[in-house]
């Protein structure tokens, strides 16, 4: 079964509940207020978290993965981490001046069977 079917299956299945009211306004500093904008960063999130899942498909013996991101935003590292069981990809934006690539890889060694891409040094600097 494909990641698009899992993924489908998941949101057939998922239980159905009322949304909960929010006890403060949300926050929205990090959303575009240009249309063209989201949908181009919707789009990119989206083939960030097919390509992670992708990985997930070719490498069996993989249970989670993270790919970082440097280039999709000034102000963040973008991580997109994939669990095999449950099946599924989430995004993260980090604070540039918090990334810290050395301890996401001691959590690599602390937890087996994860794959991480990480950027090079020279590419953190780039930015």
């Amino acid at each position: 079964m494909s990641w698009k079917d899992k993924a489908a299956l998941a949101v057939r299945t998922a239980p159905r509940s009322e949304p909960t009211k929010p006890t403060e306004a949300p926050c929205v500093s990090s959303v575009s207020a240009y249309p063209a904008d989201i949908s181009r960063q919707n789009a990119q999130a989206l083939d960030r978290k097919a390509r992670v899942l992708a990985y997930l498909e070719a490498h069996p013996g993989v249970k989670r993965a993270c790919f970082a991101d440097l280039k999709a935003d000034p102000e963040h590292v973008i991580l997109t981490v994939a669990v095999r069981d449950p099946w599924g990809a989430v995004e993260l934006a980090v604070k540039r001046e918090k990334f810290d690539p050395l301890a996401i890889m001691e959590l690599s060694l602390r937890y087996p069977d994860t794959a991480l891409q990480l950027p090079q040094a020279q590419n953190q600097q780039e930015h």
